[in-house]
Parts: structure tokens; C-alpha cells; sequence
């Protein structure tokens, strides 16, 4: 008998609502109430079921589910629920059918999803984006199977093949023991690794004859952070910026976004 339900084959009804009926019904989970909100509880019914109509979420072939039913669900009174109908009845939102129960009125459907959409706020991204100066300056691309090509030329890849796997290993560990741990896995707040600092200046600094302090290393998260930094303290409207053509292009973006009269100057 339970197939031939489930199936919607006519055969003896079973007690209460067959379970063909309930499917038929919209879902009651769409409806939810806030106790501790200041707005009455039927407001809140008749919002969510106004909010379900604007978005599409009610068929207007399936009834709505009875105020017993969202009674027992929301554990509130069907009183409330009579009053939320009521007022969507009176809007024409909602119809009642005798002997049916309530239903969406399918007329009110656009007039509501236009009101709906009318209201909400459109943010115009492309007018944003052209306003700054860099806009029309091309940008970096990728191709997808960038790395088949055999002298792909882009910025921030690693030749996997001569990728040093064994020593990074081995530099990740040391990193997550003392002394290293604390620096790796915690923040300094406005400091630097102070190991990694001296690193950088008895190492990296010194094999391009660069000379340097503690306090004169600063630390940034990629090269696009450093250049944004040297952009925002040190160009202006009335600056002249010049850069290898081809070159670099977010370093020309990021320069432009300062104000600043960028010039490309060809190479070999």
C-alpha cells in the first residue's frame, strides 16, 4: 500500500494526510521565527512567507502549509498564524481555497519579484574598476597548461623537476622546533623573525653589496606588497616612475594607483 502511495496509484487512503498530500505541500523549514527578535511572531510568519513568494520559493499549484501545521512546527499559537494569513490574504498575496487550504496567488507572483529585485541595491562594478588610472593597462595572463610550454617566462613558478624537496622538508621541520617554533607559529605582532632578519642581512643582503640594519630590513609578504609600500610612501601625482618595457606589469599598476607618471623604457 506504501509503494502504491508513494507512486500516486489510487488505493485505500490512509489516516490523516497521505504522504502524496504532504509532498505536495511547500515546505515548512522555509519559515522560521526569531523569539528574541522585538517584531511580533505573526510579522515574522508573514515575512518569511512574503520573502518565499518574492524569491520563488511557494508553487503556486501546492498549497501552503495550514496554521495547524506551522503552528505545531513553530510551537506558537495558531492564532498568530490566522493573523499572519490574514494580513497576506488582505495584500492578495495569499488566497484561500475553501475546502483547500491556502495558496499562493500565482497573479501576484511577478508584481512581487519585481518589487523584490527593485529594491535591492546594485553595486555597478565596472565603473568602479575604470576609475582607477590603471585600468586599461593589460594585465598579467595565464594559460591553464602554462607549465607543457618549455620556456614559459611567467613570474612565481618552480620547476618542480629541480625543486629542492628534501632540503624544504627538512627546513620545515627545523621550523616547527625550538628555537624556530615560537617565530613560525606565532604572531610577533608589528615584529620581524629576528633569526630570519639576520638572515637576510648576513646572507642574501651581502651577495648584492647591500649593507644593512636591523631596524632597515622590513619584511613583506611577496614582491607586490614591497612595491605597493615603496608606491604609497615615496610616489605622488607629481612623480615620475620608470620601468623596463616589457617588464613587470603589476609594478606598473601598482605605480599608477599612486597617481604618478609611469614610463616604460624599452630593453633588449
Amino acid at each position: 500500500m506504501l509503494v502504491r502511495e508513494l507512486l500516486g496509484v489510487p488505493g485505500r487512503p490512509t489516516s490523516g494526510h497521505s504522504w502524496i498530500h504532504r509532498r505536495r505541500c511547500v515546505p515548512r523549514t522555509l519559515i522560521e521565527v526569531d523569539r528574541n527578535s522585538a517584531e511580533p511572531l505573526y510579522r515574522q510568519v508573514r515575512r518569511a512567507i512574503e520573502h518565499g513568494i518574492a524569491n520563488g520559493l511557494f508553487d503556486p499549484r501546492h498549497r501552503l502549509p495550514s496554521s495547524r501545521e506551522l503552528a505545531v512546527d513553530l510551537a506558537i499559537s495558531r492564532n498568530t498564524i490566522n493573523l499572519a494569513y490574514q494580513e497576506l490574504i488582505a495584500e492578495g498575496l495569499v488566497q484561500s481555497h475553501q475546502r483547500s487550504g491556502m495558496f499562493v496567488n500565482p497573479d501576484m507572483i511577478e508584481t512581487l519579484a519585481t518589487d523584490a529585485r527593485a529594491t535591492i541595491p546594485r553595486i555597478d562594478w565596472s565603473s568602479r574598476i575604470r576609475r582607477y588610472p590603471d585600468a586599461d593597462v593589460p594585465h598579467i595572463e595565464k594559460n591553464v597548461d602554462w607549465h607543457s610550454y618549455p620556456y614559459p617566462f611567467l613570474a612565481g613558478q618552480i620547476d618542480i623537476r629541480s625543486f629542492p624537496a628534501r632540503a624544504w622538508v627538512r627546513c620545515l621541520r627545523d621550523a616547527l622546533y625550538q628555537p624556530h617554533a615560537y617565530a613560525s607559529l606565532q604572531d610577533s605582532v608589528g615584529a620581524d623573525d629576528p633569526m630570519l632578519i639576520d638572515m637576510i642581512r648576513q646572507h642574501l643582503l651581502p651577495s648584492r653589496g647591500i649593507e644593512a640594519s636591523a631596524d632597515e630590513v622590513l619584511v613583506t609578504v611577496g614582491s607586490q606588497q614591497g612595491l605597493d609600500l615603496v608606491g604609497r610612501v615615496l610616489l605622488g601625482p607629481e612623480h615620475r616612475v620608470a620601468i623596463e618595457n616589457p617588464g613587470y606589469l603589476d609594478a606598473r599598476h601598482i605605480f599608477l594607483r599612486t597617481g604618478a607618471q609611469v614610463y616604460g623604457i624599452d630593453v633588449d
